[in-house]
């Protein structure tokens, strides 16, 4: 680039005499005696030394871009913005703060440019000069600037685009609202009325019949019906004769709850609870099933041993009914080797299995007819809870009271 001019910027514009001494009279070249061009458009190297060259005009450009930026002319603006090189530090940060002081309000799509115009204005009248952006640097920005800005066609498909998006997404929320409303209408017709507070839920347990008890009533139900079988052994026969199930709550239904049902009404903890009394029923009905095999076989071995003993002849010696008795008692002494007799009367043999609580279910009914357990000893009556007070047996068969 070679220099020509001085005078660029907007002096043209300006009055023929201004107050400040300034004149907008230029000079087309750069020969004479002194520094020649319009006052406030010559950089303060140039004055002081009388060389001209290329950043003695990028400072003029700079300044006159400074003029477009805050929109006035040679004036006091652009003396406060330019101030004298020895004591201002012409850089981006100083003048885009001045600029930002005097300029006009900018539209949002306008304020980028207005940056960028005030970065080159900066760049252009540093005072350093070998900081001084070049002419060449200068258009060449420009120049991918323009080449980067998008075409009047690349701005009205992306206008398009964003239209189709703003479409989609306007139709996804109405098919989110439809399938909202859909799962509200499913839920809604899921409800079912509960038997116990009467409310609308949709999460319970029904028996077979369909008698619905939400999650709510289900835990209260449950925890309730378990605290009242410690009590109550009329309620808890009835329980254990459901089999541990649950009955259903309404009175005039005999159906129970499945254990899947109740699975998923009742909290955990509660269900563990639930399923331990199950056992516990479980248990008790195995006990009672082994009690009566045990009564079972003593009553037919007693029924043997009685037969045997009526067919014996009035002629048969004591020596071959010990030895019956002898070979009956090893037989239960081997068959039953944990067997106990009553420390009272030594009734015996006395055999337990299982349970050694004899309280448990002593005196408890058998159901339909078959009368109650006794776990007392038949011969005297003697009884206690502790399977330890019982002597163990001695191999001897006891069958009535002693003295």
């Amino acid at each position: 680039m070679s220099p020509k001019l001085i005078d660029c910027g907007l002096s043209r514009f300006l009055p023929e005499d201004q107050p400040q001494g300034q004149s907008r009279k230029t000079l087309l070249g750069t020969g004479g005696l002194g520094a020649l061009g319009t006052p406030g458009y010559m950089c303060s190297a140039y004055i002081r030394t009388n060389k001209f060259r290329e950043a003695s005009e990028v400072y003029s450009f700079g300044v006159t871009v400074l003029e477009i930026v805050i929109g006035q002319i040679q004036s006091e603006a652009i003396s406060e913005l330019l101030e004298d090189p020895e004591t201002l530090l012409a850089d981006y940060v100083s003048i885009s703060k001045k600029c930002r002081d005097h300029r006009p309000v900018f539209e949002d799509g306008y304020v980028h440019i207005a940056d960028l115009l005030t970065k080159l204005a900066a760049s252009s009248v540093s005072h350093i000069v070998s900081k001084r952006i070049s002419m060449t640097a200068a258009m060449r920005c420009a120049m991918e600037a323009a080449s980067q800005a998008p075409t009047a066609n690349e701005i009205q498909a992306m206008r398009d685009e964003v239209e189709r998006l703003a479409d989609e997404i306007k139709e996804l929320r109405a098919l989110s609202e439809e399938a909202e409303g859909r799962r509200l209408a499913a839920q809604q017709a899921a409800q079912r009325r509960c038997l116990v507070c009467y409310e609308e839920q949709v999460e319970g347990m029904a028996c077979a019949m369909g008698h619905f008890i939400c999650k709510e009533c289900a835990a209260g139900q449950t925890r309730g019906l378990l605290e009242r079988l410690q009590l109550d052994e009329s309620l808890l026969e009835e329980h254990r004769s459901h089999g541990g199930h649950m009955k259903c709550v309404d009175p005039a239904c005999r159906e129970t709850y499945d254990d899947s049902s109740v699975a998923r009404a009742l909290p955990s903890e509660i269900f563990a609870l639930y399923r331990a009394s199950q056992d516990t029923v479980i248990e008790h009905r195995m006990w009672m099933d082994l009690q009566a095999q045990f009564q079972e076989q003593v009553t037919h071995m007693q029924r043997q041993f009685e037969l045997q003993e009526g067919r014996r002849s009035s002629q048969a010696s004591a020596e071959v009914a010990a030895r019956e008795e002898t070979a009956t008692a090893e037989f239960l002494r081997r068959q039953y080797p944990n067997a106990r007799m009553c420390p009272r009367c030594r009734h015996g043999p006395v055999i337990n299995e299982n349970c050694y609580d004899l309280q448990a279910h002593h005196g408890e009914e058998r159901g339909a007819g078959r009368g109650r357990i006794s776990n007392a000893c038949p011969g005297c009556d003697f009884f206690s809870r502790e399977w330890s007070d019982w002597a163990p047996w001695d191999g001897v068969m006891h069958t009535g009271p002693r003295g």
